[in-house]
C-alpha cells in the first residue's frame, strides 16, 4: 500500500473515530436525554388532544374549494397537476406547495378525511418539537422553552389550523417558518454561506405554502436583538454611529429575504379577493384591526367562546377602536421602557404585533372580522413574555421549582381540556356551524353552511329554517336563496324552489347554478324542453360544468338522442374524472346502445371512484350477462348483496343465472 493510500486510510479511520465518540457523548449527555424526554412529553399532550381528528369529517367551508370539490387535487400528483398548482388562482392565496401537500394526501389516502386530517397533525408535532428545540437552542433556558412549546402545542386558539384540512397552509408554512430560523441561526453562528442559502431556500418553500410569512425577515431582524444579541443599545462601546451602521447591515443581509417578500405581496393582492373600500371603509378597517389586536390578547387568556367564522362588523362604535388603541399604545410604553433590560419583552410584543399585519384586516381578505387560525404564530410572541417575565419575576422565589410546577401542570391540563372539547366542535360542518351560530346568531354564511349541512343529511325542514335565517340577515346574498331552492325541491315543493330559483336569476340572469336547478324542476316534471333551455344557458356561460353537462345528458338520454347524451356525458366526466353520476350514465349510454365492452369499461371506472357502490355492481352483472360471461355477473351480483341485500331485482337476475 502506497503512503498516500495510507494516509487516506488513516484519516478515514480518525474520522470514525471522532464521529463515533461524538456520537457516544451525545448520547450520555444528561442534556441529551432530557431534551428527548421532554420532545416526548409535548408530543403525548398535543396527540392526546388532537387525536380524535382521524374520525373527522370534511367540512363545508374551504374544504370543497381545496379537496371535496377540487378534481385538480383529487386526481393526485401528476404533470398537469404541478402545472394548476404554480398557476392558479383558484383561491384568494397563491400556494403551490399546498396544493401538492393535498395532491400527495389524495395520492395516499384518496377521500378518506381522516388521513388528510393525520397529516396536518404530523406537521402540528414537527412545529412544536422544532419550536421547542430552536429557543433551547437559541436561549439555552430548557424549561421556558419548553413552556413555550406547550402553549403553541395545546392552546385552543390553534385548533382550526390543526384540525380543519383547509388550513394546511398554515401548519406547512410555520414549518418552513421554522426551518428558516433554524439555518439563519446556523448562518450566524458559522457565517457559512451554505446556511443562509438553506434559510433562503426554506423561507422560498414557506412563502410558497402561505404568503403569510411575508413578515419573517423583520422576525429575523428581532431575532437579531434577542436572543442572537447582534445589537447591542445599552452599555455600548461603539459609538451611536457604529451602531447605526450595525443596523443597516443586518438589514442589508436579509435584503434577498426582502425581496421575496415583495414578489410575494405582490402576487397575493392581484390575484386575492381583496375586499373594496366600498365594502368596509378604510376607518372600519383599522377600527377592526385595533379591537381584533385586543380581542386575540383576551382570547389567549379567556379562550371562549371560539367560533371558526365571525363576520366583519363594518363600522364599530368609535369607543372600541380608541380603547384597544389605548391598551395597545400602553404595552407598547411599557414594553419601549423595560425592553433593553429585558430583551424579551419588546421581541416577543413585536413579534406578535408585526406577524399578525398581514391578516390584520387593513388590507382587507374575505368578509371575516378575525380568525382564530391566524394566531397560530403570532402568539409564539406573547407566549414567550408571558414565560420569560415569570421566570424573571420569580427568580428570587426561594423554592419556587415545586409551586411554579404544580401552576405549569394544572394549566396545562386546563387547556388540554379545552383545547380537546375544542377539537369536538371540528368533528363535522354540523357540530361547528351549530356552535358558531350558537355564540354568533347573526352571522349569516354560518347559518348557510349549517343549512348546508343539514341539507346533505337530508333534514330540509331544518336546512330551510336556516337558509331563511341567513336570507333575512343578509337579504342582498342570493346565494342562500339558491341553496334554499335546493332544499324546496329535496322537499318536492317545486312551485317554492322555482320561486327562490327565479329570485336569484333576477338579479343575476348568468347564475350557473340556479339555472341549472331550474332545469332540474323543469325536467323532474317531464318538461324536457324546457330543462334543455335552461342548461343550454347555464352551458353558454359555464360550458364544461360537470353538473350541467351531466343533467343535461340525462335529458337526452330520456329522449333517446344517444349521441348528444354521450356527447355532455363525456364532457362531464373530462371536466371531473371523480364524478361517479355522469361515469355511471355514460356506461348506461352505452349499454343501451349494445357497446358492451365500452358500458363495462366505464362501469369498471364507477367502481374504481366508489368500490362499494351496489347500484355499479348490479349493471356490471347485468352487462356481463349481456356478453355471456356468467361467472363474472353472479360475482357482481352477489357484491351488490353482499352490500344491499334488499335489492330484489338483483336477488332475481342472481337466481335465474344460476338456475
Amino acid at each position: 500500500m502506497g503512503k498516500k493510500a495510507r494516509n487516506k486510510k488513516q484519516r478515514k479511520e480518525a474520522e470514525q473515530r471522532s464521529s463515533t465518540s461524538i456520537k457516544q457523548k451525545v448520547l450520555a449527555s444528561p442534556n441529551f436525554w432530557l431534551n428527548l424526554a421532554t420532545c416526548f412529553l409535548l408530543i403525548i399532550c398535543t396527540a392526546s388532544v388532537y387525536w380524535q381528528v382521524v374520525d373527522h369529517d370534511f367540512l363545508n367551508f374551504d374544504d370543497g374549494q381545496h379537496i371535496t370539490e377540487n378534481a385538480e387535487v383529487q386526481s393526485g400528483l401528476t404533470l398537469h397537476g404541478l402545472r394548476w398548482a404554480f398557476t392558479t388562482t383558484h383561491t384568494t392565496n397563491w400556494h403551490p406547495l399546498t396544493w401538492l401537500s393535498h395532491m400527495l394526501d389524495c395520492e395516499l389516502y384518496g377521500m378518506s378525511s381522516g388521513g388528510h386530517h393525520v397529516t396536518n397533525l404530523l406537521f402540528h408535532l414537527l412545529n412544536t418539537v422544532l419550536l421547542f428545540l430552536l429557543l433551547k437552542r437559541l436561549t439555552s433556558a430548557h424549561w421556558c422553552s419548553a413552556c413555550v412549546a406547550m402553549l403553541f402545542a395545546i392552546h385552543p386558539l390553534h385548533v382550526e389550523s390543526v384540525a380543519w384540512v383547509s388550513e394546511r397552509k398554515d401548519v406547512m408554512s410555520t414549518f418552513f417558518w421554522m426551518l428558516t430560523i433554524w439555518f439563519y441561526a446556523d448562518f450566524v453562528t458559522h457565517k457559512k454561506k451554505s446556511k443562509y442559502l438553506l434559510a433562503l431556500t426554506t423561507f422560498t418553500l414557506g412563502l410558497m405554502s402561505k404568503p403569510m410569512l411575508v413578515t419573517l425577515p423583520f422576525v429575523l431582524l428581532l431575532l437579531d436583538y434577542w436572543p442572537l444579541n447582534r445589537i447591542a443599545f445599552e452599555n455600548a462601546k461603539q459609538p451611536v454611529s457604529e451602531l447605526r451602521i450595525t443596523v443597516k447591515r443586518l438589514v442589508l443581509e436579509k435584503l434577498p429575504f426582502f425581496v421575496l417578500t415583495i414578489i410575494s405581496a405582490l402576487i397575493t393582492v392581484l390575484i386575492g379577493d381583496v375586499q373594496t373600500v366600498q365594502d368596509f371603509t378604510i376607518w372600519g378597517r383599522i377600527g377592526n384591526a385595533l379591537v381584533s389586536y385586543t380581542a386575540y390578547l383576551s382570547d389567549m387568556f379567556w379562550p371562549h367562546p371560539l367560533i371558526i367564522f365571525r363576520p366583519h362588523p363594518g363600522e364599530l362604535p368609535l369607543w372600541q377602536p380608541l380603547l384597544a388603541l389605548l391598551l395597545l399604545t400602553a404595552i407598547t410604553l411599557f414594553v419601549l421602557r423595560h425592553g433593553r433590560r429585558h430583551r424579551f419583552l419588546p421581541v416577543g410584543w413585536f413579534l406578535y404585533l408585526g406577524v399578525l399585519v398581514p391578516v390584520i384586516g387593513l388590507v382587507q381578505v374575505g368578509i371575516q372580522a378575525r380568525a382564530d387560525r391566524y394566531t397560530y404564530v403570532p402568539l409564539i410572541g406573547i407566549a414567550i413574555i408571558v414565560v420569560w417575565g415569570i421566570a424573571y419575576l420569580s427568580r428570587n422565589w426561594k423554592s419556587r421549582q415545586k409551586p411554579l410546577m404544580v401552576a405549569g401542570v394544572m394549566v396545562t391540563l386546563l387547556l388540554m381540556t379545552c383545547t380537546y372539547k375544542q377539537v369536538g366542535y371540528m368533528k363535522n360542518s354540523m357540530t361547528v356551524f351549530e356552535h358558531t351560530v350558537k355564540y354568533a346568531p347573526n352571522a349569516h354564511y354560518a347559518h348557510n353552511n349549517l343549512a348546508l349541512a343539514y341539507k346533505n343529511a337530508g333534514d330540509f325542514d331544518r336546512a330551510i329554517e336556516h337558509f331563511s335565517e341567513a336570507i333575512r340577515i343578509k337579504p342582498d346574498k342570493f346565494e342562500a336563496y339558491n341553496n334554499r331552492g335546493v332544499a324546496y325541491f329535496g322537499k318536492q315543493e317545486y312551485d317554492k324552489a322555482v320561486a327562490d330559483y327565479q329570485e336569484v336569476l333576477a338579479r343575476f340572469p348568468d347564475h350557473v347554478e340556479a339555472r341549472n336547478n331550474l332545469g332540474n324542476v323543469f325536467q323532474i316534471k317531464g318538461k324536457l324542453d324546457q330543462a334543455i333551455k335552461q342548461y343550454r344557458r347555464a352551458l353558454a356561460v359555464s360550458p364544461n360544468h360537470h353538473e350541467v353537462n351531466n343533467n343535461i345528458g340525462s335529458v337526452y338520454f330520456s329522449k333517446r338522442d344517444f349521441k348528444r347524451a354521450i356527447e355532455h356525458f363525456t364532457r362531464a366526466v373530462n371536466a371531473n374524472p371523480f364524478y361517479l353520476a355522469a361515469r355511471t350514465n355514460l356506461a348506461r349510454v352505452y349499454g343501451e346502445m349494445g357497446d358492451i365492452e365500452m358500458a363495462i369499461k366505464h362501469f369498471q371506472l364507477a367502481l374504481e371512484l366508489e368500490p362499494n357502490n351496489p347500484a355499479t355492481h348490479d349493471w356490471l352483472g347485468i352487462s356481463y350477462a349481456f356478453v355471456g360471461q356468467k361467472e363474472k355477473a353472479i360475482a357482481h351480483y352477489k357484491i351488490a348483496l353482499s352490500i344491499n341485500p334488499d335489492m330484489q331485482a338483483t336477488q332475481q337476475r342472481l337466481q335465474q343465472l344460476i338456475q
